[in-house]
């Protein structure tokens, strides 16, 4: 039986994806070196070296357009972490170091001592509490939004609450149904205008948003067939229009009209196809 809402699409490969889990799953008990990647009492230059692998790996702009669906809340969560983590070990390399005085026999002064663990691990609870807080006040925003029918702002609220508090399950269920109440008033949006630019004749400008409808439905088999139909109607790509007729078939595979359809895209094509 096929689903109404297909698995979302994830442009990581395997191995990105099982690091960026496992790093994600340990933050909160990872001390500051750690998160970097080098040893305790490392020296500014290996952690400033380490810090910009990290970085290169994991900071968001890295994945610009890429679909990454819950990934993107976790390598917001994990580029955060390890920005302070090297904020807090260059602190504290600065303390340490420093030029020695000319007078080589005079001691240096004692350096002061860094936070302990367990300090370090109540600031960072104090950073997941705030940030917490914080989520929650996006999800009162995001409530308050859907309620005067702005499912956009509800949406694009919820996605904020959730990169910050990524391990909230009822969080992350609002934001899916929010999304999913926003893909459809803009679906309904684009279907709409998509027939009255079909019903001026213009095919081309039809095209173009009945794609939008299916990229919006990707599993509404009528979409793909005015897509499909616009396509041949303004001469445009017959390999696309193919596909898209292709897909309706897939869909609905008991209208006749459908794979007619299908047929005139081909021949279009100029190919019979399988």
């Amino acid at each position: 039986m096929r689903s109404d809402t297909p698995e979302e699409p994830i442009d990581l490969t395997p191995e990105q994806r099982g690091r960026i889990d496992g790093l994600f799953a340990r933050l909160a008990e990872l001390e500051d070196h750690a998160v970097i990647g080098v040893p305790p009492g490392s020296d500014a230059v290996t952690i400033r070296r380490a810090y910009y692998q990290r970085v290169a790996e994991f900071h968001p702009d890295r994945f610009f357009r890429k679909e990454l669906g819950e990934y993107r809340a976790k390598i917001d969560a994990i580029s955060r972490r390890v920005t302070e983590a090297y904020e807090a070990l260059s602190s504290r390399e600065n303390q340490t170091s420093g030029e020695r005085p000319a007078d080589a026999a005079k001691p240096a002064p004692a350096p002061r001592p860094g936070p302990t663990p367990e300090q370090a691990r109540q600031a960072l609870r104090q950073q997941l509490d705030a940030r917490r807080a914080q989520a929650r006040r996006l999800a009162d925003e995001a409530a308050r939004a859907a309620a005067h029918g702005d499912r956009a702002g509800a949406a694009e609220a919820y996605r904020k609450a959730v990169a910050l508090s990524p391990n909230d399950p009822a969080l992350a269920a609002a934001y899916a149904d929010a999304r999913r109440a926003a893909s459809a008033v803009a679906s309904d949006a684009y279907s709409r205008q998509a027939e009255m630019e079909e019903q001026f004749g213009h095919w081309a400008e039809a095209a173009r948003t009945w794609r939008r409808v299916t990229e919006e439905r990707p599993s509404d088999g009528r979409a793909h067939e005015r897509l499909a139909t616009a396509i041949l109607q303004a001469g445009g790509d017959a390999e696309e229009a193919a596909r898209a007729a292709a897909k309706a078939v897939d869909l609905e595979p008991g209208e006749p009209r459908l794979r007619e359809l299908l047929a005139r895209a081909r021949a279009r094509r100029g190919g019979a196809g399988p």
